[in-house]
């Protein structure tokens, strides 16, 4: 309902919005798998309308029949009962094997068999699964073996970022009032502003001392480990004085999060990092820190600009824009030539 309230008001906010459901309404036999996402689709109908909102609905039809194996199997895949292909099938070729190791061989054998077969170079063939960062390391091996490399284009949610889980436990330690957890969550981000060894010292101490919220805020008799607590906690604070543990409006969150992001220093360290990657000619990690920040604060001044006058509390904020960096995509770098696609 929060998400649909938020939909709303993107709706008189913009010239105009487009969703996408998955719906498979009346065009396959497997189309109650989907009727959950039709329910979504009719409620948040509904809702538009009541709003006086123009709505107009477009469906894609599935696409152009092409081999006949596999536009069965796209039909019968999820159906019950699955009703069996009656011929033998061509260019299909399905294998029930015992783990990751042997699926991974058996792609690269067959790939490399059909390359070998039809003169392919690597960059016209590719490996599509749904779990690529389970079978990245073996397919990876596999192809090496052959003599082969292995491009793996796998775009990482911004909110996965070092970076991004820095801002994002930060919020959360200020909203539950520095719960030892979130402390531990923001100090081990790799992006708060002390050392590594200040980071390593602090997370000792905070585990061997059971250090929970108010403890936070008392004198600490050691003078190094102060120091490195003070450097630590004082974009904490900034956020925990400014109010972020109250209900607000969407704006003076963003503005909050923008000093919380000035005041730890946070861009400095990701250039830093970016200078490093560059130095290891880790182009593509490099790119993503760049990424990072500049989707960050994209998201912040939509956020400001479409609903910032909307009210809510610290949780259905940091969840907005939890959701906001997990549904923006840090792009990999272009195909590397010679290279098969995954």
């Amino acid at each position: 309902l929060k998400t649909c309230r938020m939909f709303l008001a993107l709706c008189k906010a913009c010239k105009s919005v487009t969703l996408s459901f998955r719906t498979d309404s009346g065009f396959g036999r497997d189309a109650e798998l989907f009727a959950p996402v039709q329910e979504g689709y009719e409620c948040l109908h509904r809702m538009v309308l009541q709003q006086g909102l123009a709505w107009t609905k477009i469906d894609l039809r599935p696409r152009q029949k092409g081999e006949p194996s596999l536009d069965h199997l796209e039909r019968e895949l999820f159906a019950r009962p699955a009703v069996a292909y009656a011929k033998t099938p061509e260019g299909l070729e399905l294998a029930a094997l015992h783990d990751g190791e042997l699926e991974a061989e058996r792609a690269a054998g067959a790939l490399e068999g059909w390359m070998r077969r039809d003169g392919l170079s690597p960059e016209e063939v590719a490996v599509v699964c749904q779990e690529p960062q389970a079978y990245a390391g073996a397919l990876e091996r596999a192809f090496a073996r052959r003599g082969l490399r292995l491009y793996v284009d796998d775009p990482q949610g911004c909110a996965f970022h070092p970076a991004a889980r820095y801002l994002l436990s930060a919020l959360q330690a200020v909203r539950r009032g520095y719960a030892q957890e979130d402390m531990i969550r923001c100090l081990k981000s790799g992006y708060a502003p002390v050392t590594q060894t200040q980071q390593d010292e602090l997370e000792i101490w905070m585990l061997e001392n059971s250090v929970s919220r108010r403890d936070f805020l008392r004198p600490v008799e050691n003078k190094r480990l102060a120091m490195a607590l003070s450097a630590f906690l004082a974009p904490l604070e900034y956020l925990r004085e400014g109010g972020f543990a109250r209900r607000r409006s969407v704006k003076e969150f963003c503005r909050l999060c923008y000093g919380f992001m000035e005041k730890s220093g946070l861009k400095t360290r990701l250039n830093r990092a970016i200078a490093r990657f560059e130095r290891l000619g880790q182009a593509c990690e490099a790119g993503r820190c760049a990424q990072a920040w500049d989707e960050t604060l994209r998201i912040l001044d939509q956020a400001v600009e479409i609903c910032g006058e909307e009210t809510l509390d610290p949780g259905e904020f940091l969840q907005f824009l939890r959701a906001g960096l997990v549904n923006t995509q840090l792009m990999a770098l272009p195909q590397d030539r010679g290279a098969v696609y995954f």
